[in-house]
This record gives C-alpha cells, structure tokens and sequence, in this order.
C-alpha cells in the first residue's frame, strides 16, 4: 500500500476537520477546491477552454486521492461518498457504503468469470440447431 504525500494528508485531515464540526455534513468538490487551494486548483488552461469542472484535474486529483486514502494503511477512517460528497463515515454509512462496493465487486468478479468462459470457447466446435455457426468466434 502506497503512503501518503503531503496532499492526501490535507485532504483527510480536512475530512476529519469537517466531520468534527458537523458528522452530518458532507464536503463537495467545489468546497474542497475552495477551501484547499493550494492543493486542489484549475490550470490555467482549463479556465480559458472553459473545462467542465467534473473533467479537470483538480476533480480527478480529488476522486484519485480519495481512493489513495481509502486505501492506505495508514488511515482508520472510512470515507464516505455519495451525489451529496464526501464525508467520514458513521457505522451506518460505513456500512452502506461496504455493502455497496461489495456488489460493485461481485458484479465485476460476475463479468470477469463470464468473459473469462468466454474467452476459453474459442474455436470450440458445438452442436448446431437451426441458423447459428457451428463454431464459437470470440476473437477475430
């Protein structure tokens, strides 16, 4: 598991910061930008190509070092998301958000294993009824 840099670290000490003055209260992307400026910013760039906020590096540094916290060994907290933001999870939360990722998991191990069938069929003669080819083409 990867360490933390100076970044990720102001991000979950913002995180615990936030949840300390209200555990109900969720941090969007803007206040996040807002309040951690020099961390989280849009490139010049981006502001004269009018990028859309979700496409800009300062959003996909914030999912990115999200997912690099929730990871980490270093940290004991469960972050939280939704359409609202993110937050430091309660025990609800924490496990709503477990079960959740789980079934995104299943359903991705579900597909991996039906592709994988898939993928081992190839060239393999079958038995034909009406129309169909008497031998499976996966790969062209």
């Amino acid at each position: 598991m990867a360490r933390l840099n100076t970044r990720q670290w102001n991000l979950y000490k913002y995180l615990k910061e936030r949840y300390a003055e209200n555990p109900k209260a969720y941090v969007t992307t803007k206040e996040i930008i807002r309040d951690l400026p020099n961390d989280y910013y849009f490139t010049q760039a981006e502001i004269e190509n009018h990028t859309p906020a979700h496409d800009t590096s300062a959003h996909q540094n914030i999912r990115a070092d999200i997912n690099v916290i929730r990871n980490s060994e270093d940290v004991y907290k469960i972050v939280y998301s939704s359409a609202k933001g993110y937050k430091i999870a309660n025990e609800e939360e924490a496990n709503k958000w477990l079960h959740r990722v789980k079934m995104e998991a299943l359903s991705k191990l579900k597909m991996y294993s039906k592709n994988c069938k898939c993928g081992s069929l190839n060239q393999q003669l079958r038995i034909i009824f009406n129309s169909e080819k008497g031998q499976i083409e996966v790969f062209e």
